[in-house]
């Protein structure tokens, strides 16, 4: 997954260089189905398919942000209120 993430982001980078399409490199006679690929360059098909794993790990990346920030705001009250007690 982390490798999917970190292609998208690479695609990103690429997409600025590399203007080529890839009908230039595809035998379109032997696999005729991807003639609709013909417009794309290859970054931008690595983007296209990289999305998806880019954006499930981001939303990944948020559930464990929200977890990770309950937890600190559990112990955070856990010592404030064990401070208070001492302090009686």
């Amino acid at each position: 997954m982390c490798a999917g993430n970190e292609m998208f982001f690479v695609s990103l980078y690429l997409m600025k260089w590399i203007h080529t399409p890839i009908s230039g490199s595809l035998p379109l006679d032997t696999f005729p189905f991807l003639a609709y690929l013909t417009s794309f360059t290859w970054p931008q098909l690595l983007a296209l398919v990289s999305f998806p794993i880019c954006l499930a790990k981001n939303i990944i990346n948020l559930v464990q942000l929200w977890k990770a920030s309950k937890i600190l705001v559990g112990v955070d009250l856990a010592e404030r209120a064990a401070a208070r007690e001492k302090g009686h």
